[in-house]
């Protein structure tokens, strides 16, 4: 296919063309989903963009019937490319979650499969550079209520000495309970994935990534036991995961530090050594930092390079969000971290509450820089986190599905930080991920 780049592939016997649909159909970028018959024979194919299905085809039909006629059983396979140069289609034929109910309730989406194999999922290419995507179409959702959110300057740029310290990502958000941990855990495996040593630093005093790890009581120490200290320990206190490229600085040991229990002005230099050790060791350090942008998250910060932004896609979450980059700004040397950009998360394409809250966002400006790629709302987040295991190691319903995204968002997030490179697919070992 000229002008695209195959993302995805797999066999419909293991994964739902609904839950590919649902994956992939909120992206900005123009997205083709082929379905092949045995042979590699083309049966049909859907295009989709920002929660929308543009067209589709099914043999000689063409639109609203040739969609729902793709979810019979009879195609083998399906790829999913991203297309550089799109054709044209007159109007849309609807909301993708409005038509995916549609089908669903008609019965034409089979049941999920029960055998589900580790090394199906295969990146033939890594996606096109990022590129600056338009807003969602306003016919995306019923015309927004939507206030901008405040108009923002362009992102601060890094000074040269930041360039030349290494790359530590700050994974933050003014608001908690944004899905902020999980995205930094997915995260650092996906650039893992892509042939990046990556450090995973938990900086919430409350442990959040050994608690999804499932992996309380196995640390001896962490972070906040090497801002007093030594933190030439830092080699003692990174663990090893089941992934060879990833590794994992936890909070604290067993009890909680004083450093934990009560920030400290010292703590800035502290977190400033910390963090340069960390980036000496890895191509990228993830940083969860705390809820909230003040307090200890402020001290972090400091020691970062970039900043990532977690924007839930709901309206509470949305207008406190500018605190964000009014944060950033009011630290005292602002020029030394980059805003890398907005990663959307928790997307519900039927709420209306969650379409306005989007929109806003893409129409604040280019200081926020958000990603292409938009996380959604998932039961298979919960189902993994109870596994102890990342998206891309749990077999529940719907895991491998939604690894694919963080697939994507790696691929913005190492093009970005110039450290692109070609995704490598393996198969875990059995047992927990933390060794």
């Amino acid at each position: 296919m000229s002008g695209a780049t195959v993302v995805m592939q797999g066999s419909l016997s293991e994964f739902r063309l609904f839950d590919i649909l649902q994956v992939v159909g909120i992206s900005r970028q123009h997205t083709l989903i082929e379905l092949r018959l045995q042979h590699r024979t083309p049966q049909g194919a859907i295009w989709v963009k920002s929660g929308q299905v543009l067209n589709a085809r099914c043999g000689a039909d063409e639109g609203r019937g040739a969609f729902f006629e793709l979810f019979g059983p009879v195609a083998d396979s399906f790829v999913v490319v991203r297309l550089q140069d799109p054709p044209r289609f007159a109007e849309p034929l609807g909301g993708l979650s409005s038509l995916l109910l549609e089908a669903s309730n008609a019965g034409e989406d089979p049941a999920p499969p029960s055998d589900v194999h580790e090394s199906l999922l295969q990146l033939e290419a890594p996606p096109p550079p990022v590129r600056a995507a338009p807003p969602p179409p306003a016919r995306a959702a019923p015309p927004p209520r939507a206030v901008p959110l405040r108009a923002v300057p362009p992102a601060v740029s890094r000074t040269a000495a930041s360039l030349a310290r290494g790359r530590v990502l700050a994974v933050c958000s003014p608001k908690g309970g944004v899905g902020k941990s999980t995205l930094a855990l997915n995260l650092a495996f996906a650039l893992a994935e892509r042939g990046l040593h990556t450090v995973l630093v938990d900086a919430d005093p409350n442990g959040g990534q050994l608690s999804l790890l499932d992996a309380r009581g196995r640390a001896q120490r962490g972070a906040y036991d090497l801002l007093d200290g030594d933190t030439r320990a830092l080699d003692e206190a990174l663990r090893p995961t089941a992934h060879e490229r990833l590794k994992v600085l936890p909070a604290s040991g067993p009890e909680l530090p004083q450093a934990a229990l009560q920030p400290e002005p010292r703590h800035v230099e502290g977190w400033r050594q910390l963090l340069g050790r960390v980036a000496q060791r890895c191509d990228v350090a993830l940083v969860d930092c705390p809820a909230g942008m003040l307090g200890t998250t402020r001290d972090v910060l400091q020691g970062c390079t970039h900043a990532l932004g977690v924007f839930q896609a709901e309206m509470v979450a949305g207008r406190s969000f500018d605190v964000f980059l009014q944060a950033l700004r009011a630290l005292p040397e602002p020029g030394q971290l980059e805003v890398l950009g907005t990663a959307v998360n928790m997307f519900q394409g039927r709420s209306r509450a969650s379409l306005e809250a989007f929109q806003r966002l893409a129409a604040a400006g280019a200081g926020y820089r958000p990603f292409d790629t938009t996380l959604p709302r998932h039961d298979a987040f919960g189902a993994a986190s109870l596994e102890g295991l990342p998206l891309r190691a749990s077999q529940v319903d719907g895991a491998r599905s939604l690894a694919f995204l963080f697939d994507m968002l790696a691929s913005e997030v190492s093009a970005r930080l110039g450290l692109d490179g070609p995704q490598r697919e393996r198969t875990l070992p059995p047992g927990g991920f933390l060794l």
